[in-house]
């Protein structure tokens, strides 16, 4: 029997790109005539029971609309301009030999990067990786980044469009609840000692995903207050009931229907974790190419994906106009509003 996570990233995914691209953009007489007859047949078969595998997968949760939608943030992508100089500096004096390889691949061409290439289908979340030909931005520390310039030079900016508090605030959402712009200040506001906006972080990440049971820095009675305080302001046991629900086909599923094959963890905070994640990439990905829609993109060019988070090279002229559209926030249909932190990328190195 094939395994069901085999069966969703190479059918759901792979197969299912290779669908829209052929039959959705018309391209289907061009493999006909490419392709021999014997091979044609096979690729005919195995596209018909892909197809059947997807229907019946994706029954009553229609999440494929969804998916491809998010997949047009990736078609919006372009080429990062590359300072040569800052290039041929970081890449002398790096030391690590993984952080070298990768800012290799980013060597430029004609003043360009390679295209950033990103596989949504090598994670049981959809959280986002790169193709092992591609840049690795996700793992190129921020330092690094100094080696990226403005395809205007000095009339353009890099500009960082990141959500705020992404995950967290996806949890209160699914359960109906509202969050504030300053989720780590609504918490500390909710105890009756001053705690450090760190801590509230520390106390997030163990009560959501298991890390630990004591907070480094406070004694044990006040991280079980901290502890206690984001776990009621984060109703687990709700999330939780919702992330482990097991459908009919052999599945969990996200918020928005997307399969999730963890049918055999048993451990609470991993199956909570893989519903948030995977919930939280759709949230980014879908707002990713809804502000491609939103926005010129001959002034404004869309560069890096760094998971909640949008790299944009823009024009000076532009900027303005782009960061008034950003500062707007995100309204998802069936969440509601997600506020939105834009700066320049020289402030996240």
């Amino acid at each position: 029997m094939m395994n069901k996570d085999k069966i969703y990233r190479t059918t759901i995914l792979d197969k299912y790109l290779k669908y829209i691209s052929m039959f959705k953009n018309k391209s289907m007489s061009n493999i006909e005539n490419i392709l021999p007859d014997h091979f044609l047949e096979e690729w005919r078969k195995d596209l018909l029971l892909s197809e059947e595998k997807i229907k019946a997968i994706d029954f009553g949760f229609d999440y494929l609309d969804k998916f491809e939608k998010n997949q047009q943030i990736f078609e919006k992508i372009e080429n990062a301009k590359v300072n040569g100089i800052a290039y041929r500096v970081f890449k002398e004096l790096e030391k690590n030999e993984t952080i070298s390889s990768n800012l290799h691949k980013f060597r430029p061409n004609k003043g360009y990067s390679k295209l950033i290439k990103y596989n949504q289908a090598s994670t049981v979340t959809g959280r986002l990786t790169t193709t092992t030909d591609s840049p690795n931005i996700l793992t190129l520390p921020s330092r690094c980044r100094k080696i990226f310039e403005s395809r205007w030079q000095d009339s353009g900016e890099l500009i960082y469009v990141d959500f705020k508090t992404l995950e967290p605030r996806v949890i209160r959402k699914i359960n109906n609840k509202d969050a504030a712009e300053d989720i780590y200040l609504e918490i500390s506001n909710s105890l009756d000692f001053e705690v450090d906006r760190i801590v509230i972080k520390r106390g997030i990440i163990s009560t959501l995903y298991g890390a630990t049971s004591k907070i480094s820095g406070l004694s044990q009675e006040r991280s079980n207050a901290v502890l206690e305080a984001t776990k009621q302001y984060f109703d687990i046991q709700s999330i939780a009931k919702k992330a482990a629900y097991v459908y009919d086909v052999g599945c969990r599923r996200n918020f928005f229907g997307r399969p999730i094959w963890n049918i055999e963890e048993d451990k609470e905070n991993k199956i909570v974790n893989n519903y948030v994640q995977s919930t939280a990439v759709d949230v980014a990905l879908s707002y990713f190419s809804e502000l491609c829609d939103k926005v010129d993109l001959e002034l404004c060019k869309p560069i890096f994906i760094i998971h909640d988070a949008l790299v944009l090279d823009v024009h000076k002229d532009y900027i303005n106009t782009c960061k008034s559209i950003v500062e707007k926030g995100y309204t998802c249909p069936q969440l509601g509003h997600f506020p939105i932190d834009i700066c320049n990328l020289s402030e996240t190195f």
